[in-house]
């Protein structure tokens, strides 16, 4: 991943493709495509990918390595976004005062849901990056390697947060302040196992973990 961002420079020219499709992708999740919510689940990461692929062209697939250290990274990430998860709530509903509400897609999650999460949560991981890959490679030639990758990561959370917001009823602090701590460590994941998958592994898990519990307990 390090030598994909800090040695491999974008292609200008794709950055708005890459966020038109990306968008597109996720319009289609949002709302379905001519009426219908069939392509719905695969629509971001269908979007998001062709989107990586336009700014990397074919070595956009190191992207997608083998993870280095991945069950280490693995623990880590999933422990990480757990703590963080509960000091965030904390924070937002005791000390804060602000009512956390629930996903509205736990409305609707059934066991098929958690199959149907696969592909949308692999997708969502792939937007981030098309977010961070943009950021980062927009910065490299003014900034290091670290401070670029940095306000990538802190960009690309951003909008992974703000594109929550229909599903949190407009709750602009419980987004930013819960769903964008707790993206962090699935990004840092991927960086750190210099591959994709790792963050979606650790994203999916900790998301499946809640929906059990919601479909055990509901």
């Amino acid at each position: 991943m390090r030598e994909l961002i800090e040695n491999t420079p974008i292609k200008k020219w794709a950055i708005v493709p890459a966020l038109l499709t990306s968008a597109i992708g996720f319009y289609v999740l949002s709302y379905g495509f001519l009426g219908s919510g069939f392509f719905s689940p695969v629509a971001v990461a269908i979007g998001s990918g062709l989107g990586i692929y336009l700014l990397y062209g074919t070595d956009a697939a190191k992207a997608f390595g083998k993870p280095t250290k991945p069950i280490r990274t693995f623990f880590l990430g999933l422990i990480a976004a757990q703590l963080v998860a509960v000091v965030s709530g904390v924070v937002v509903k005791f000390l804060l005062n602000v009512p956390i509400r629930p996903d509205e897609a736990v409305k609707h999650i059934d066991v098929l849901f958690l199959f149907k999460a696969i592909p949308m949560i692999f997708g969502e991981e792939l937007l981030t990056f098309v977010i961070l890959f943009i950021v980062t490679g927009l910065l490299a030639k003014s900034y290091s390697y670290k401070k670029a990758l940095t306000i990538g990561v802190i960009v690309s959370t951003l909008v992974f947060s703000l594109l929550h917001l229909p599903s949190y009823d407009w709750n602009l602090i419980q987004v930013l302040l819960i769903i964008g701590m707790i993206r962090i460590p699935f990004t840092l994941a991927s960086l750190r196992s210099n591959s994709l998958w790792e963050g979606f592994a650790v994203h999916y898990v900790y998301d499946t973990l809640i929906f059990v519990v919601i479909l055990l307990f509901r």
